[in-house]
């Protein structure tokens, strides 16, 4: 240590009465630990639609729209943090300095078939919706996701809805370049604790960002029936005594996949063979 020949620096406090040789140095890093933290997102859009043709069966209708959106976003420590001059801190070392922008484009056609002037008893309206999105993002890469809907009245109250769509998610800016780890409380169950060892850890568990996320993608399925007597003429029709009622039955599935979550704690421990890279670290005691 400067001017303390043959003393070198304590990195635990000093508690000598006397000759308090890293009192200085202790008190020099020992420091309030603070963070900033900002997120920016700006947005352009321009859409617009309407009808393009008229047929038989009704109006043919397109939409559409262009997107461009920017985010970052910054999270800086202070100076003491960044350079790691803490004693013992929990958000040691730079911050995060991330960015991306998306540049998106969407298109929706509706199609009638049956309806209007087409129109018989068991086939009373058909109209099919084609939709289509693309997303590119300058972080991860493009996608592009469709939508088909499907609505088919064979009578005037009663129709049959069907959706299929698909769609994608990007890991957010923090999933993929927090600086710091988060830290959590959490209890895990040791299913081969070493002989004379507890089976039960209270640990610390560090969830941080991985920039190698790919990003998520859903399947959707949706199926309805609705049944709403004498709504299309509730004066006239023999079912005007129900008139207000309404019968439905809906259906719906979602496949998630390369879902984004932390792997729980518990999973990585009973299974430290599938996660390799050393997930699983064991010391002289179990």
């Amino acid at each position: 240590m400067p001017g303390h020949s043959g003393l070198f620096y304590n990195p635990f406090t000093d508690q000598r009465f006397s000759d308090k040789a890293n009192g200085s140095l202790v008190d020099a890093i020992r420091s309030e630990q603070f963070q900033n933290a900002r997120t920016d997102i700006s947005t352009w859009a321009i859409y617009g639609g309407g009808p393009i043709l008229d047929l038989c069966p009704g109006q043919v209708a397109v939409a559409g729209g262009l997107e461009y959106r920017d985010q970052s976003l910054i999270i800086a420590s202070d100076p003491n943090s960044t350079n790691r001059n803490i004693i013992a801190g929990n958000f040691l070392g730079r911050g995060t300095n991330a960015r991306r922008n998306v540049g998106s484009a969407y298109v929706q056609l509706t199609i009638p078939i049956l309806g209007e002037k087409w129109s018989w008893p068991f086939a009373r309206h058909l109209e099919v919706v084609l939709s289509e999105r693309y997303d590119d993002y300058s972080d991860v890469h493009s996608s592009a996701k469709p939508q088909i809907a499907v609505l088919y009245r064979p009578f005037e109250d009663l129709a049959f809805r069907g959706t299929y769509s698909e769609a994608f998610v990007a890991p957010s800016l923090a999933q993929l370049f927090l600086g710091t780890p988060l830290e959590f409380q959490d209890t895990i169950n040791d299913p081969h604790p070493p002989a004379g060892s507890p089976s039960r850890y209270n640990i610390l568990y560090l969830n941080a960002a991985n920039p190698n996320l790919k990003p998520q993608n859903a399947y959707s399925y949706y199926a309805e029936a609705i049944w709403t007597p004498g709504s299309h003429d509730p004066d006239n029709s023999w079912w005007r005594w129900a008139n207000g009622f309404t019968a439905y039955i809906d259906w719906f599935q979602i496949e998630l996949r390369q879902a984004i979550a932390p792997i729980p704690a518990n999973t990585l421990v009973s299974n430290p063979t599938a996660f390799p890279g050393g997930s699983v670290i064991r010391d002289p005691t179990g």
